[in-house]
């Protein structure tokens, strides 16, 4: 459970600090993105509410293991984070072997004004031309 909170954590401090870093990237065709690129609009759609946008770069496979559509699926994940805790989200390498990659970040959020910071790996998987991640039942990433 500890495990789950902490993956969660980072997660949504990923959510606000790459909300800041995508910019003029959203209007970007989603084939030229890069792992951490496409990782970083994923965040900041998650952060703003636009979880259709950010349904495309969540793979199918979390549709349909959750058995629900992507935007159903992660505005109910939105719901159950808080994003006005995360301070800072900066991508520290990304790593990519054919069509999977690992992207590693270093989350930030405060809680009760004091800081925690945590590195994460987010697995990414290219379908259709476009880094995906894939989210488990509890919006996770998973490989």
């Amino acid at each position: 459970m500890k495990r789950a909170l902490k993956i969660t954590t980072v997660l949504i401090v990923a959510l606000s600090v790459f909300a800041g870093m995508t910019g003029c990237a959203k209007s970007e065709n989603p084939k030229k993105l890069s792992p951490g690129q496409a990782f970083t609009i994923f965040m900041e759609n998650m952060r703003q509410g636009n979880y259709t946008e950010a349904a495309q770069f969540v793979s199918l496979k979390t549709a349909a293991d959750n058995q629900t559509d992507l935007p159903t699926f992660l505005a109910w994940m939105a719901g159950k984070q808080e994003l006005d805790k995360i301070t800072g989200v900066k991508m520290l390498s990304e790593k990519v072997d054919g069509t999977k990659a690992i992207v590693k970040v270093e989350l930030t959020a405060e809680f009760k004004g004091k800081k925690a910071s945590h590195e994460m790996e987010v697995p990414m998987t290219k379908e259709d031309g476009i880094w995906k991640l894939y989210l488990d039942a509890y919006g996770n990433p998973k490989e």
